[in-house]
């Protein structure tokens, strides 16, 4: 039987992925012609901080607290120079320099918060920076961190090799649950959460997602088959509690999408959620395996 959702959402969903992989091939092709080592990956760093201001934007949506965006330019802040931290601290003292904008970001945030709201709601409204801040800032941070992973590659495959093989695993993963739990899903994941999600869509998930995580590492030559088998299922398998996470979050604000921006497919924390909870854990899992 024909499913025109279905068939739109693949529609809308090759297209993104033709010009995702079109966006990277040219700027690791800029970053390896034309710019020096130092600034190798900036295009993407600064996309990057652009697409994390939209979806902390949305976050403050899904907050519903009208007063709190009058503090919500220190998100936005905070979410540029944590994601190009990369690009104007030394790369040894990146993790530090991470650090001391987490700590802005919060201190300038209760500044504002004492100023111009005064006590009402603090824990409510610090609570959601502290969070916001983990969730986003250091996600983006550790995306455009496995971006300057392949800076020293040669072209743009060896530039982009560890990004695209991230990315990969973590959108495969999450295209093979969704169409698994379609098609076989009987047994419910965390059914308090999200109704939808079935043990069977996981499986095929993880599946999914060690195929293509196993079909680039042999592309772009970055690990070892077992090495390569490992980091797909842990990224796999972070990727998927990232999307649980982003579930749990609009069902608490009681909305099905994030925002209304991607046709069939919601906002762009909608289509972040899982890359940005992968990207810390996919990161040190490059470092210790590549």
């Amino acid at each position: 039987m024909f499913d025109a959702r279905l068939a739109r959402r693949v529609f809308f969903g090759l297209i993104m992925a033709a010009c995702l992989l079109g966006l990277l091939i040219g700027e690791a092709w800029l970053s390896a012609i034309k710019l020096p080592l130092p600034f190798r990956g900036i295009g993407f760093g600064i996309i990057a901080g652009l697409l994390g201001c939209v979806a902390m934007n949305e976050l403050l949506d899904m907050m519903r607290d009208g007063k709190f965006m009058l503090v919500g330019w220190v998100m936005f802040v905070g979410m540029m120079a944590g994601t190009t931290i990369p690009f104007w601290v030394p790369q040894q003292y990146a993790m530090v320099g991470l650090g001391g904008v987490m700590a802005m970001i919060l201190l300038v945030a209760a500044l504002c918060q004492g100023m111009l709201l005064g006590p009402d709601a603090a824990f409510r409204h610090l609570g959601f920076v502290s969070f916001a801040t983990i969730y986003l800032v250091i996600g983006f941070f550790f995306m455009v961190s496995i971006r300057l992973l392949g800076v020293n590659g040669s072209g743009w495959a060896g530039q982009m090799g560890p990004v695209v093989t991230y990315l990969a695993i973590v959108k495969c993963a999450d295209v093979g649950a969704y169409l698994t739990g379609r098609a076989i899903g009987k047994h419910k994941w965390v059914p308090s959460i999200s109704p939808n999600k079935t043990w069977e869509g996981l499986a095929g998930g993880l599946i999914l997602g060690i195929l293509a995580g196993l079909l680039c590492a042999r592309i772009f030559s970055l690990m070892p088959i077992t090495k390569a088998l490992i980091s797909s299922l842990i990224i796999g398998i972070t990727g998927q509690l990232g999307d649980l996470l982003e579930s749990m979050l609009k069902r608490d604000s009681q909305i099905k999408d994030s925002a209304n921006v991607v046709p069939e497919f919601g906002g762009i924390l909608d289509l972040i959620d899982s890359p940005i909870a992968a990207a810390p854990v996919a990161y040190f899992v490059f470092v210790l395996l590549m």
